[in-house]
């Protein structure tokens, strides 16, 4: 017999504590719930008043071994571990979702049955509308590439902050993402926390990067983005390695990112960095009949 049980919890340093046991064992595939959990212990209003965190233990004390979680910081997609059909189920009979989430992430298999079991709570919902595929990688020592490309790399300060908003808000739009909460602020502070990063080719600006998560051992590239018209000329490899190299030149162990298993050229690029796929995950948007 089964006594795994679900727990909501509200105290974000107590979900950071119970939670980050289970991640640390694949910091990888994990790394972005570890970001997560991570900037809601610094901060528990990072992602505004709503926010609905959850773990799985083995048994009905929350001191015991923890098996998964679940993680919904809305209007972000709701996130979570490698679950069973079981244990989902089991969710759904012990917690109640206040709401509905507009986009799942996570393995495909816990995606697929936690889709289905919103579909049976709430009959009205289609199941996927919009499926991404995605591919996590990890990166502990970087290749030659891209290491002549033109130009050089430099940290964004505050007067490149209307360059680094517009194409903040392009990166979103190409990547289908959630335009996060006071995007604005949120854009603001990321220059001014020196966590975006820009190549510049003769003076001029033609890509950029940024972190977006840190783990207990690494960090996650993300906001990689080159306008149209200046593609084709190794900016965004170049921009991503000198990131990367900061990172790990700053005591990172490892750095982390997600890529569009659609696009070919991306997950090219990142694999000549020396940057190898763990696994993958999906994200999947919903919507209302």
């Amino acid at each position: 017999m089964s006594f795994a049980t679900w727990h909501r919890v509200t105290d974000t340093k107590l979900f950071y504590e119970k939670s980050v046991p289970f991640f640390i064992k694949d910091e990888a595939m994990y790394n972005l719930p570890l970001g997560i959990a991570g900037r809601l212990k610094a901060n528990p209003k990072t992602f505004g008043d709503a926010i609905y965190l959850y773990i799985l233990t083995e048994s009905p004390s929350l001191d015991s071994k923890p098996l998964g979680a679940i993680w919904w910081t809305p209007p972000y997609s709701l996130g979570m571990s490698n679950i069973t059909k079981d244990e989902i189920e089991l969710f759904f009979r012990t917690q109640k979702l206040v709401d509905r989430p507009q986009a799942l992430c996570g393995p495909s298999e816990s995606i697929t049955q936690f889709a289905l079991s919103l579909g049976s709570k709430w009959a009205d919902y289609l199941n996927g509308i919009d499926i991404q595929e995605q591919g996590i990688y990890s990166l502990s020592k970087l290749t030659d590439w891209f290491k002549d490309v033109q130009g050089q790399g430099r940290v964004a300060i505050e007067s490149d902050f209307d360059k680094v908003l517009s194409w903040s808000e392009n990166f979103i739009v190409d990547c289908k993402s959630t335009r996060p909460q006071k995007f604005e602020v949120s854009v603001r502070d990321a220059v001014l926390s020196g966590s975006r990063v820009l190549w510049v080719v003769n003076g001029e600006v033609v890509s950029m990067a940024g972190t977006a998560g840190e783990t207990p051992n690494g960090s996650r590239v993300a906001w990689v983005y080159t306008p149209s018209a200046l593609r084709g000329h190794g900016y965004g490899g170049a921009v991503t390695r000198y990131l990367s190299e900061r990172q790990l030149s700053h005591g990172k162990k490892f750095c982390f990112l997600y890529t569009d298993m659609a696009n070919p050229t991306s997950n090219s690029i990142y694999k000549k960095l020396g940057y190898e796929f763990v696994g993958s995950s999906q994200n999947v948007m919903l919507q209302k009949n």
